[in-house]
């Protein structure tokens, strides 16, 4: 317990407008320029103790705030999430996968029925000629074997051996051709 005496100097000194003031005037003159220093610094370590205890309090009502929009199983449900998206994504990349696979065997297919042309064409050879070319060549042509058998039966001997032979020599010639032609096209 307090001694009386004690009680009535702090009440006499209380009472005394400047005395507070003076008592710590009278404390900084004891004090040494180092503890001047710490008292600073530990002024500095509570003002840091203050900062310290407000960031901890926001990250408090920022973890709260967080549990109130997404539950204290947040991570949970964006990971759901995240997973029913790979999901979806994975099924869709097998879709197209899919749907591409078809549409290869559908080119191959094609390709296929008009391989044996491709195998029979050269660059080097005569590759196109027109209908209308083709079919003057062909009229010429049998024009012309006609004009050879007929001109073959007049000037022979016997006119049926002439005439067959005629036919027999425009057979053979007419294969020979077509050979030609059939290599060069």
């Amino acid at each position: 317990m307090a001694s009386p005496d004690r009680n009535t100097t702090a009440a006499t000194s209380r009472a005394t407008p400047n005395a507070v003031n003076d008592l710590y005037t009278k404390i900084d003159s004891y004090t040494t320029t180092e503890e001047n220093a710490r008292h600073k610094e530990l002024i500095n370590i509570f003002k840091l103790q203050d900062d310290i205890d407000h960031t901890k309090n926001n990250i408090t009502n920022i973890i709260n705030m967080g549990n109130q929009m997404f539950g204290t199983a947040g991570h949970n449900i964006i990971a759901d999430e995240i997973k029913k998206r790979a999901d979806e994504l994975k099924i869709k990349e097998a879709t197209l996968k899919n749907e591409r696979d078809k549409k290869q065997k559908v080119i191959a297919s094609n390709n296929r029925d008009f391989s044996d042309i491709k195998d029979k064409t050269n660059e080097s050879k005569i590759i196109f000629l027109e209908d209308f070319t083709l079919l003057f060549l062909v009229m010429s042509y049998l024009f012309m074997a006609s004009i050879a058998v007929y001109v073959i039966t007049i000037t022979s001997d016997n006119p049926a051996n002439g005439f067959f032979k005629a036919i027999l020599g425009a057979i053979v010639v007419t294969i020979i051709v077509s050979m030609v032609m059939y290599n060069i096209l």
